[in-house]
C-alpha cells in the first residue's frame, strides 16, 4: 500500500522570517497540503515566541 502526502517545505535563515510572515496569511485550512517550515536561528532565540508569531499569521495549526 502506497501513501501519498502533499508537503511544502520552506527553509531559511533568521532573516527570512519576515518573508514567511508575509506568505502565511495565504495558507488556509483545507488547503490540502502540510507545510514544514525550517529556520536557522540563534541558540538564544525563544522557540515559544516563534510559534506565537507564526500562529498569529495563519489559521493553520502551528506545531514544533
Amino acid at each position: 500500500m502506497q501513501s501519498k502526502y502533499d508537503v511544502v517545505v520552506i527553509g531559511g535563515s533568521a532573516g527570512s522570517l519576515s518573508v514567511v510572515l508575509d506568505m502565511l496569511p495565504a495558507f488556509k485550512k483545507g488547503i490540502g497540503v502540510a507545510f514544514i517550515i525550517i529556520f536557522h536561528r540563534k541558540d538564544d532565540d525563544d522557540e515559544k515566541t516563534l510559534i506565537d508569531i507564526l500562529s498569529r499569521k495563519t489559521e493553520l495549526t502551528v506545531k514544533e
